[in-house]
């Protein structure tokens, strides 16, 4: 699955490392693929990464950006509460 010879001297979490990435170089490969077959038939291009299950997600809490001020402003409410 990492593309190694078995007969080399390594560590089950090098072997982990190396298919984990292997994993992910073969779904970009195939997400570019995807994404440019799309693109040759849809009116609405996509990326690659719409495509590729690994790529992580923009992840918000409640779809809005949370921003160091608006983290502060929560702190300090709950130390006023907490009073």
């Amino acid at each position: 699955m990492a593309g190694v010879s078995p007969l080399e001297d390594l560590t089950p979490r090098e072997l982990l490392y190396m298919a984990e990435t292997r994993t992910e170089k073969d779904w970009l490969h195939t997400s570019c693929i995807l994404a440019m077959l799309h693109n040759t038939v849809s009116k609405r291009p996509k990326k690659p990464e719409d495509f590729n299950p690994l790529k992580k997600k923009n992840s918000s809490v409640g779809g809005k950006r949370v921003t160091l001020g608006d983290f502060k402003a929560v702190l300090t409410k709950r130390k006023k509460a907490d009073k």
